[in-house]
């Protein structure tokens, strides 16, 4: 007898080589039917998912920096209206000026501060 007339006259072990063979030719061949109804263009490798992102305290971030800039407008708007007030001396209106001006680099550096701070939050993102 031979070697191949051996291995087909056992039942077990033709049996479980079938077995695995079966299962090796349809575990490929899942990967690659599956892949191609995913997304039909796209090759098998690179199917690629999409990605929900939510930016974490956004809402607290604006209402904040809205309400320091509000105040700091109020505060501009009194500085102004004392700076060109008539009846005030000329010293002190210029006093009030050069406060207003300053007032309106806190606002300029507000504005930067709150940009900066959009760029660096943290995203979290989910795949889906």
């Amino acid at each position: 007898m031979s070697i191949k007339e051996k291995f087909e006259s056992h039942p077990v072990v033709f049996g479980l080589s079938l077995l695995a063979v079966g299962f090796t030719a349809g575990f490929a061949a899942r990967g690659y039917f599956l892949s191609e109804f995913k997304n039909p263009e796209a090759p098998a490798h690179t199917v690629q998912k999409a990605t929900i992102c939510q930016v974490e305290n956004l809402a607290a971030l604006e209402g904040n920096h809205g309400q320091r800039v509000l105040k700091l407008q109020e505060t501009l708007m009194v500085l102004e209206a004392k700076a060109t007030d008539e009846m005030k001396i000329s010293s002190y209106q210029q006093k009030y000026k050069e406060s207003a001006e300053r007032v309106r680099n806190d606002i300029a550096k507000e504005n930067e501060n709150y940009q900066s701070a959009i760029k660096q939050l943290n995203l979290r993102c989910k795949q889906a």
